[in-house]
């Protein structure tokens, strides 16, 4: 499985071959966590009462924007190693 953007801008879990999927960088001193191709970062939103991880305009100032990683590895985690 692979972290995709649907249409809507939303982070959504999707199978690795779809259009949809990125590629994601993570800078631990910035603690933004960027979108390859477009250059967007992903922050936390309210979306009808529940809170999802939205791509938007990347913004260092921006707490909702800003991650801190404790278990990051450069070359990736399989999916088994995100819980």
């Amino acid at each position: 499985m692979c972290i995709g953007v649907n249409n809507q801008g939303i982070a959504v879990v999707t199978h690795c071959g779809e259009s949809r999927v990125r590629q994601w960088a993570y800078d631990p001193k910035t603690k933004l966590l960027k979108e390859m191709s477009k250059g967007r970062c992903v922050s936390v939103a309210e979306i009808n009462g529940s809170f999802k991880a939205k791509v938007v305009k990347c913004d260092s100032k921006d707490e909702n924007q800003l991650w801190d990683m404790t278990f990051y590895k450069k070359s990736g985690l399989k999916f088994n190693q995100l819980v």
